[in-house]
C-alpha cells in the first residue's frame, strides 16, 4: 500500500496555527498535515528540488497530522520505505524528517521515525521502527554535506531486521 504524497504544491494559503490541516496529501489517501511552526511560520511555496518544498527553520517547527491515520501504521508483516528530498543548511540541529509516533521503544508507542542527528549526535540519518514493545534501529555514516539537494530513503526489511 502507498503512504501518502505531500508535493506541498497548494494553491492556497497554509493555516499555521498547528489546528487546521492545510498540507494536503496528493495520494488521495487523505492524509493532511498542519503546519506548526515554532515562531516564525514554515515558509510555504519555498523552491524545492522540483517544485515546491516547505522551509523549516531547524528550530521545533514541524508538520503535524492531527489524525491516527491507519494508512501510515506497519503491521508485523509489512516492510516500510520512506524517502524524502532534504536540503540542510546546518547540521548543528537534530531533525526528524518524517514520523509516526516517533518509533520508540515506549508502551503504546507504536510507530517509525525517519530522522537526522546533528554533527555532535553523529551527523547521520536514521530509521527507527517500532511495535510498541521492540524497536529496531539502523543509522548511515556521518553525513555532512550542506545547502545541497540529497534524496535520502529509509529501508525497513522486517524479514531480515
Amino acid at each position: 500500500c502507498a503512504l501518502p504524497i505531500w508535493s506541498f504544491e497548494e494553491t492556497s494559503a497554509w493555516a499555521t496555527n498547528c489546528s487546521t490541516e492545510s498540507v494536503l496529501d496528493a495520494s488521495g489517501n487523505g492524509t493532511t498535515f498542519a503546519p506548526c511552526p515554532n515562531g516564525s511560520p514554515a515558509t510555504q511555496d519555498a523552491t524545492g528540488k522540483f517544485g515546491s518544498s516547505v522551509l523549516l527553520d531547524g528550530s521545533a517547527d514541524r508538520l503535524d497530522s492531527l489524525a491516527d491515520d491507519a494508512i501510515m501504521d506497519v503491521t508485523a508483516s509489512e516492510n516500510l520505505t520512506l524517502s524524502a528530498w532534504v536540503n540542510f543548511s546546518s547540521t548543528a540541529n537534530n531533525g526528524g524528517i518524517i514520523q509516526k509516533k516517533g518509533g520508540s521503544a515506549a508502551a503504546g508507542n507504536a510507530g517509525w521515525l525517519f530522522t537526522h542527528f546533528s554533527t555532535g549526535n553523529g551527523g547521520n540519518f536514521c530509521i527507527y521502527v517500532s511495535d510498541g514493545t521492540t524497536q529496531e534501529e539502523a543509522c548511515t555514516a556521518s553525513y555532512t554535506t550542506l545547502s545541497t539537494w540529497v534524496h535520502v530513503v529509509a529501508v525497513y526489511d522486517r524479514t531480515s531486521s
